[in-house]
């Protein structure tokens, strides 16, 4: 999938100083981009072809239509399916060919490559946690991390598995193994994360490895598939798809009780007022956020109604944009005893709903629109995904915002 090598070379003797832009899928362009930060450098736009996405943005980096007569741009490809159309696409718009680069353009030499790193990395997990550990791979957001969390014990115990170990990039291996009991837990670089991607893929089925998040990477899983079963849901795509448990088999949630002094402390530490605080969490990785400009007007209109904002941010990805509102950076368990002490949380669908649906409080979860490059008869984010359907909760407002006027009407009438 993704060479930090290849992106760390690109910074240093090509990009380093110019417009740098993105093109591909969100969950792709959210570890390129968190690499090339890591190199002291930013990227300035992702270009999106989509209406619906246009206006929104990945963190703090704006989604705009792809367009001519930039100075001093270099673009980033990575699309393992439609990487040809968006090169010939930029370079339909002037933009030379020393401007634009296909990160990890497929080729033999690449898949070569690529299998041997694997088996270097495969080699050295097993190293520590022995030849027998049955390594389970996952890459991507926190949400998906924490879902596969609720069955990941329950499928051990069925299969009878002692010796494992979790391994790859995703963002929750850090933040949310401890919380979920999610041990020996082991961090990885995205391009190591991607060899052992390969490595199971050609391995068929001769190597100890089975990855537990199929439409991250390279995988290339079309979740359209399951989005046809009327009554299938993004919860069943771990329990069923990926578990192989019975579908009346039950998540196991974290041990997480709400610390009634903790949230006490939480909100007298900052001055704040029960019921009279929103949390606002604008940042997605997975789905498209809202443009800054709703958020921004969101967030205007609770405090003329003498509500005190906040801002959902965690990391150099999430800076707080919102006039006047005040940055909320806690671990999750914390987070939820100052959810549920007195704080209404709204914001856009991402992983921070799944992980604190534990906490009782009111919360306003809302959708983008469907996108215009859904199959028509594919099912909205809500139907699949939201928190209702999955059974993680049944006291959020879930909305797909279609027209902001009324959008602002409906959330004013709740509070």
């Amino acid at each position: 999938m993704i060479y930090e090598e290849e992106v760390g070379s690109l910074i240093v003797n090509e990009a380093k100083g110019k417009k740098i832009i993105l093109m591909g899928r969100m969950e792709h362009l959210r570890i390129i981009n968190e690499i090339i930060l890591s190199m002291g450098e930013k990227v300035w736009r992702i270009w999106d072809n989509d209406n619906n996405k246009q206006g929104g943005a990945m963190g703090n980096i704006l989604i705009e239509a792809p367009c001519s007569g930039l100075l001093a741009a270099f673009i980033i490809i990575y699309s393992p399916k439609h990487w040809q159309a968006m090169y010939d696409q930029v370079l339909s718009l002037g933009y030379d060919k020393t401007s634009v680069f296909v990160l990890d353009r497929p080729s033999f030499e690449r898949n070569r490559r690529m299998l041997a790193k694997g088996f270097e990395v495969y080699k050295k997990v097993c190293d520590v946690y022995g030849a027998d550990a049955r390594v389970f791979l996952t890459s991507g957001p926190l949400g998906d991390y924490y879902l596969l969390g609720l069955f990941f014990h329950e499928y051990c115990r069925v299969n009878g598995i002692k010796n494992c170990v979790i391994a790859g990039d995703s963002k929750g291996i850090g933040r949310l193994s401890e919380f979920l009991e999610l041990s020996p837990a082991c961090e990885l670089s995205p391009y190591d994360t991607a060899a052992l991607g390969e490595l199971w893929k050609f391995a068929d089925g001769n190597i100890n490895i089975k990855p537990l998040t199929l439409w991250q990477g390279d995988f290339r899983f079309n979740p359209c598939v399951v989005r046809q079963l009327p009554k299938f849901t993004f919860m069943d795509t771990f329990r069923s798809m990926i578990f192989n448990l019975p579908m009346n088999t039950k998540p196991r949630y974290p041990k997480w009780k709400y610390n009634f002094e903790m949230g006490k402390k939480l909100f007298a530490e900052r001055n704040l007022q029960r019921d009279k605080t929103v949390l606002l969490v604008p940042f997605a990785y997975s789905m498209v956020s809202m443009p800054r400009e709703f958020w921004q007007r969101l967030s205007a209109m609770l405090q003329h109604k003498g509500y005190t904002v906040l801002t959902n941010t965690f990391g150099e990805n999430e800076k707080n944009f919102i006039d006047n509102a005040f940055d909320l950076s806690l671990d999750f368990p914390d987070t939820m005893d100052f959810m549920q002490y007195g704080a209404t949380v709204m914001g856009i669908r991402c992983g921070f709903f799944d992980i604190t649906s534990q906490a009782e409080c009111k919360r306003i979860v809302l959708y983008p629109p469907k996108s215009s490059g859904n199959i028509s008869w594919q099912r909205t984010d809500i139907d699949f995904c939201g928190l209702k359907v999955m059974g993680l909760c049944d006291d959020a407002y879930e909305w797909e915002v279609k027209n902001v006027d009324e959008m602002m009407k409906k959330i004013l009438s709740i509070l």
